[in-house]
């Protein structure tokens, strides 16, 4: 493990919300609760602004070429948008068919997990990873246009496939 990661592991140790109990919606428009995305893999969730940042579709866009390359590590890649509007985001960036699913949240439970910009009236972008067993296990707030990001989600999603825990049961 880089010591980048150990330290970044260190300073995020936090008491995270149980993603059991953050309600989110699958693509298809169903309710679930966010640790069903992992299906027993560790996942990267990438949360975005909405589908009108250019910036945040072609993050997206990377990590959907990025998910082909992790295929092997048998680990997910998604998205995450608040749902909000006639027509929801999720939907729109599901039907531009990006290479990901996308998931959507509400703005409330966005806010806690710690990525809702109230006064701006969306989500930080960031990167949520889950374990196998559906638990978070790190969040990163923030976007980078570089390849660190990347190097960065690799390296975690390689760690998290190397821990042994056990599972019990899942809610």
């Amino acid at each position: 493990m880089s010591l980048a990661l150990a330290v970044l592991m260190t300073l995020t140790v936090p008491a995270y919300p149980e993603a059991a109990t953050i309600k989110i919606t699958r693509p298809d428009g169903s309710g679930t609760v966010m640790s069903r995305i992992s299906s027993h893999k560790p996942v990267a969730v990438i949360v975005m602004k909405g589908h009108w940042c250019e910036v945040c579709v072609d993050q997206l866009e990377r990590m959907a070429k990025l998910h082909e390359l992790l295929r092997s590590l048998k680990v997910e890649v998604v998205g995450l948008v608040a749902e909000s509007g006639d027509i929801p985001d999720r939907e729109i960036l599901n039907r531009r068919k990006i290479g990901l699913n996308i998931f959507g949240a509400a703005p409330r439970a966005l806010e806690t997990l710690g990525f809702w910009l109230p006064k701006q009236g969306h989500p930080m972008p960031g990167i949520i990873f889950l374990d196998r067993c559906g638990r978070i296990a790190a969040t990163y707030l923030g976007r980078r246009a570089d390849i660190t990001q990347e190097r960065f989600i690799i390296q975690m999603l390689e760690h998290l496939t190397r821990e042994k825990n056990q599972c019990g049961m899942m809610i």
